[in-house]
């Protein structure tokens, strides 16, 4: 399962309540939780504030569907995994990337 564990990152709406399924390790197999990552709808006609967005996806934690663990994996590690696991300097500067250093991801911390 390391092949799921480790190459595959899904995009998921934020205001998507199946989006808890990828973080339900009781759900899928070999107690997984898939690579699940926000996929902004801010291009959608019907988004008229651009800065609710994370506030709906946000609402996941609120009915106990997803952990604040869940949301930060959702939100940012899954995401930064992704890219800085094909180039470790993706995120080098960008205001993201001591947060991306401290959770494990970047050229410093990959040579440590």
């Amino acid at each position: 399962m390391r092949v799921f564990r480790k190459n595959y990152f899904f995009g998921c709406e934020g205001d998507d309540r199946m989006t808890a399924v990828g973080f339900d390790a009781r759900l899928n197999h070999y107690d997984l939780k898939l690579n699940a990552m926000l996929g902004s709808d801010v291009g959608h006609f019907d988004v008229t504030d651009m800065a609710a967005v994370l506030g709906e996806a946000h609402e996941l934690v609120e009915r106990g569907l997803l952990t604040p663990d869940d949301f930060r994996a959702f939100t940012f590690t899954n995401v930064a995994s992704l890219h800085a696991g094909m180039n470790p300097d993706f995120f080098a500067g960008t205001v993201v990337e001591d947060a991306a250093r401290a959770v494990g991801f970047g050229a410093k911390a990959a040579a440590e």
